[in-house]
């Protein structure tokens, strides 16, 4: 990755939508070359396949700390574009950024006071990270092998211009599986799509669903080698130089905000 390039750009786009492209992040539970198959509140498995990963963002480091704050603004800013200046509250539980290392509830004093930090997962501490996936229109796991293996929705490429694309300009190879680079620990370029789902009505039944603030995943380029989680240390590369210019629960929807404060902001505190 070039040097000057910033760790983070943010661009509003047509609607409700907000582009963040994150420069060298670390990814986590990818699935990216099979669909996984949704469930709903009871396990079931659903007609619904998507692709998925967890984006880490180092809470500590200067890079990080500019990611988390875009995501944050891209959040206010798809909450704005969706409800305007009185927005609903949205739950911390509801928002695509979330902690990697919470305050284990049971570490917690009656007073409310204390607490510890623990890592959700391997590789989580002092992290946050954004959830992002990408929906499969299929309505089988055949189906969806078919699409993703044809033409997978979200694009994953090389590092380097190493291909052409139908004009004979230089461009980046689309990855496969096979090709060893995309896997949960490496670090990569990831454009997401911030934007607002707004759970009124969309429950069986006339139901509504809590609203949300989602991040879809649009495109990964690979960086460079990181340690697999869960595995051997992967030999390390540099880095390179050339760079890439909805479902909610079916419980009640949010409650509206009050006058105590900005709602959205109550969620993204309560993720430490």
């Amino acid at each position: 990755m070039a040097k000057d390039l910033p760790p983070v750009s943010v661009k509003p786009l047509d609607g409700k939508n907000v582009e963040v492209k994150l420069r060298k992040v670390r990814l986590s539970f990818v699935d990216v070359f099979e669909a996984v198959q949704g469930t709903d509140d009871k396990g079931n498995p659903t007609d619904r396949f998507y692709l998925s990963t967890n984006i880490l963002l180092d809470k500590n480091t200067d890079a990080g700390k500019a990611q988390i704050a875009a995501i944050r603004q891209a959040l206010k800013d798809a909450r704005t574009a969706e409800w305007g200046e009185s927005p609903p509250a949205i739950g911390a539980n509801c928002l695509c950024l979330q902690d990697g290392e919470p305050v284990d509830p049971n570490t917690v004093e009656e007073d409310g006071t204390g607490g510890v930090r623990k890592a959700r997962w391997e590789g989580y501490d002092g992290m946050m990270f954004v959830s992002a996936n990408k929906p499969v229109k299929a309505k089988t796991k055949e189906e969806a092998a078919t699409v993703v293996s044809t033409s997978n929705p979200v694009q994953i490429l090389g590092p380097r211009k190493t291909a052409k694309d139908s004009s004979g300009n230089a461009c980046f190879p689309t990855l496969k599986e096979a090709d060893g680079l995309i896997y949960a620990g490496c670090y990569a370029d990831v454009i997401l799509k911030v934007y607002p789902y707004n759970g009124t009505g969309k429950g069986g039944n006339g139901k509504n669903h809590p609203h949300r603030i989602n991040a879809s995943l649009e495109a990964i380029k690979f960086v460079e080698h990181g340690q697999a989680f869960g595995g051997k240390k992967v030999d390390a590369q540099n880095a390179f130089d050339e760079e890439d210019d909805e479902d909610g629960d079916d419980t009640g929807a949010s409650g509206t905000s009050g006058s105590g404060g900005d709602p959205l902001d109550d969620g993204l505190d309560a993720l430490g």
